[in-house]
């Protein structure tokens, strides 16, 4: 599900709804959410105010542990002061 559900997202669609998401991933709306809950609490998606989802931070993997834990706090305050746009970094 991780796989199929992060997918979805794109240059294009960077924002989805849970009705677009559950559409995609065809699984019913409570089971998408329940997903998309813990996907949330891990950092790979995040809820936006105006309830969509995007892409969290959590899913840019790093060779060495120390680059994620030194700018994942930055990217994350970049994120949250604007909050229709997307943060990511790219190693």
């Amino acid at each position: 599900m991780i796989e199929k559900s992060l997918s979805i997202f794109s240059i294009d669609k960077s924002m989805l709804s849970l009705k677009e998401i559950y559409t995609r991933v065809e699984f019913n709306p409570s089971t998408t959410y329940r997903i998309l809950q813990t996907l949330a609490d891990y950092g790979y998606v995040v809820r936006t105010v105006d309830k969509n989802y995007c892409i969290g931070t959590q899913v840019f993997i790093f060779k060495n542990v120390n680059h994620l834990i030194q700018i994942r706090a930055i990217v994350d305050g970049i994120r949250d002061a604007f909050c229709d746009e997307m943060a990511s970094f790219f190693y």
